[in-house]
């Protein structure tokens, strides 16, 4: 059953679309943490069914080889499954809510791990390629949004948030994520701001890791230049 499901995903996705639909759900889970009032249960619907794009999504560009979509598969069910309990239970017990979010994260670490393997293996640059990059630009914001949220369910004064009416904040995805972003970009635009000393060194680890991952995509691209004009020579 397993090979079989292994088989169909690789035959759909691999080729050169194989980071395709993991960029549309991250595209698609950005827009709508923004454009949908996560406050009211619809809102945390519509995000649950973006969350799980994005997870299906993953394990589709994990689907290279037969044990990455099994350890994807393995990693991806616990949060898929607790965050679709926090939804339709209307969880708002902050350690029940911490445990989607934390389980989450070796998900997308193992994720960022598969992609930036095929990205930065040697070989042609294709364009699917880039979009692998772009989807590991966009899955470590997301990345370390979760982690962000499992700090500030521990810890609501962990972040100080620029909101005219921050009470009618049930759970501030939208300004962790906007905060993850602006981190990454090291664009630092102030309006939130870390204040614990666990959210201050996650917040210094992503400005690195934003840097360094620009850094190395340059010199990645550089170096197949530089091959491609070597084989054409």
């Amino acid at each position: 059953m397993i090979r079989k499901m292994y088989n169909y995903m690789k035959n759909t996705w691999n080729g050169e679309h194989r980071c395709l639909a993991l960029l549309a759900s991250l595209v698609v889970l950005i827009i709508l943490i923004f454009a949908t009032d996560g406050s009211m249960h619809f809102g945390k619907v519509v995000i649950a069914l973006a969350t799980t794009t994005v997870f299906l999504g993953g394990i589709a560009a994990m689907s290279d080889t037969i044990k990455h979509a099994v350890i994807g598969i393995m990693l991806v069910l616990p949060p898929m499954i607790m965050e679709w309990l926090s939804t339709s239970l209307e969880w708002n017990n902050a350690h029940l809510l911490l445990v989607p979010n934390l389980y989450s994260l070796p998900f997308y670490i193992f994720l960022i791990y598969v992609v930036s393997s095929y990205v930065f293996h040697s070989g042609i640059v294709t364009q699917d390629r880039m979009l692998g990059a772009i989807c590991i630009y966009l899955m470590l914001g997301v990345m370390w949004t979760n982690a962000y949220r499992v700090v500030y369910q521990l810890n609501e004064g962990a972040f100080s948030f620029g909101l005219e009416n921050s009470d009618s904040v049930v759970e501030p995805y939208r300004e962790l994520l906007y905060f993850s972003y602006v981190t990454l970009t090291t664009l630092g635009y102030g309006e939130t701001t870390p204040i614990s000393d666990h959210a201050r060194v996650l917040a210094i680890f992503e400005a690195i890791t934003g840097i360094l991952f620009v850094g190395i995509l340059i010199a990645r691209l550089s170096g197949a230049l530089n091959a491609n004009k070597n084989t054409e020579n």
